[in-house]
């Protein structure tokens, strides 16, 4: 019988994609589904964050990853939040890279 080690933990989106790990979706998952509707509830919850009195951080949900070598993982469950978060987050750096090319604020725009 196979040993099955289960590890769980608390990880931010930038301590899951800022470790220089690999995250693979395996072909057995669904297609990419979420609408406007899915993508809009997100984009309320991130905006909330700046709000006054609003959360201090984003509740993700639960991502469940499969590995044999603790450097690359399936993303079992929550491939299609992941990739929406990594679709915003890019198209966020796009968007501050445009303003740096055009002159904008450039110095602001490229601090990390």
């Amino acid at each position: 019988m196979a040993t099955m080690n289960f590890n769980t933990q608390n990880s931010t989106f930038r301590q899951l994609l800022g470790n220089g790990l690999s995250y693979h979706v395996p072909p057995f998952q669904r297609d990419y589904s979420w609408t406007e509707d899915e993508w809009d509830d997100l984009w309320q919850d991130i905006l909330g964050l700046f709000e006054v009195d609003g959360e201090s951080a984003h509740y993700m949900g639960y991502l469940v990853l499969q590995s044999s070598d603790s450097k690359r993982f399936d993303i079992i469950d929550g491939q299609q939040r992941l990739t929406t978060i990594s679709v915003m987050i890019l198209a966020g750096l796009g968007h501050l890279q445009d303003l740096v090319s055009a002159g904008h604020d450039a110095e602001n725009n490229v601090k990390e």
